[in-house]
């Protein structure tokens, strides 16, 4: 439903098609007030249509279009500074590394694929510690007609 139905003034008699909007209108009303806590239902329960109400609760919840890009560019920069802790292992560094792609994921259209995951994965391994596995990764690379790009930390076709 992108644009809602316009509900049919007060003194009005119903057309069927109104009544079965009214009856549908109000029964996913209820569902989403069910789904609420007291202190939201209290301010979102005067809207008319399941429409406004769920557009409402949206813009509650995930603020409007700056500050979800505030929000997308605070996670991004999060990504691209990541780094390994020098006592972490590498199954702690993959669990602070899978909050943040899924933040990011669940921020809208830009998913991270498990290529990409892995990809950072590699690029924030220490060498002293990790080296085989990351000079696996270069050879990779280079076997596929790739080259190691240290500002973007990932391969890209030559």
């Amino acid at each position: 439903m992108t644009k809602g139905f316009i509900p049919p003034a007060k003194d009005t008699t119903l057309t069927p098609l109104e009544q079965e909007n009214e009856k549908w209108n109000a029964k996913a009303k209820n569902h989403i007030f069910r789904g609420l806590c007291k202190e939201v239902l209290n301010h979102m329960r005067n809207h008319k249509t399941a429409h406004e109400l769920w557009k409402e609760l949206c813009a509650l919840h995930e603020g409007s279009k700056s500050e979800r890009e505030e929000r997308f560019h605070l996670v991004m920069n999060k990504l691209n500074t990541f780094a390994m802790l020098p006592k972490e292992n590498a199954n702690e560094m993959y669990s602070c590394l899978n909050v943040i792609v899924e933040e990011l994921n669940g921020l809208g259209p830009n998913q991270m694929s498990p290529a990409d995951v892995a990809r950072k994965i590699l690029c924030v391994l220490p060498i002293e510690k990790y080296g085989h596995i990351v000079l696996v990764q270069k050879l990779i690379c280079k076997h596929k007609g790739l080259i190691p790009n240290s500002n973007v930390k990932a391969c890209q076709l030559i």
